[in-house]
């Protein structure tokens, strides 16, 4: 599947009214609290994990932010296993990463997922996303990032630039990036 969603960061003091206006006009699907692992390359790589769940979802993204649109595969652990899988990606070349926490609320509207999560270390950031075959037309992926720019318009948010979003990751990696032994969440317990 190909992913195509764009981001905008929120001023916290934005974020109730933004997500009053969510909550009126979209359906809530989920809130929840994440723990997220993050690997910087040799691709997008991501263990995330919803607190008090034994389920891990680990996500593969091919591609750069800069691209319209990028191929993701997903897979489910337990959340058991995220260390053993972390030592197994690790011998692939996963060597540094980053954990931190997030708080989610997941809506529907319309065709588009809308994630508005309070991250660590990022702060609050919308994204709105659409899945797409893999096989779409770059038109249709076009179209489909300017009926997102509607979403944006309706809620009020400007679009997070490419740039700048890598920019706040840099700064995280820069911040909180460990080799994967040392970060205590991944310790296989013996």
């Amino acid at each position: 599947m190909k992913e195509i969603e764009k981001r905008s960061l929120i001023a916290e003091k934005d974020v109730p009214k933004l997500k009053k206006m969510l909550d009126s006009k979209a359906k809530l699907v989920m809130h929840k609290k994440l723990h997220t692992v993050l690997y910087k390359s040799p691709n997008y790589l991501r263990f995330r994990w919803e607190e008090g769940n034994d389920k891990t979802t680990v996500t593969l993204k091919i591609g750069t932010y800069k691209d319209a649109a990028r191929d993701e595969y997903e897979m489910e652990i337990l959340t058991k296993e995220v260390p053993t899988f972390a030592k197994i990606m690790q011998q692939l070349g996963y060597t540094k990463c980053v954990y931190f926490k997030s708080e989610c609320w997941t809506y529907e509207y319309g065709e588009f997922r809308i994630d508005l999560t309070k991250h660590d270390y990022l702060g609050t950031i919308l994204e709105a996303e659409k899945m797409a075959s893999e096989k779409e037309s770059e038109e249709k992926i076009v179209k489909i990032r300017r009926e997102i720019d509607s979403v944006f318009e309706e809620f009020d948010v400007v679009e997070l630039s490419n740039e700048k979003y890598m920019s706040m990751l840099e700064s995280l990696f820069k911040d909180a990036l460990k080799r994967v032994e040392e970060q205590r969440v991944l310790k296989v317990k013996e």
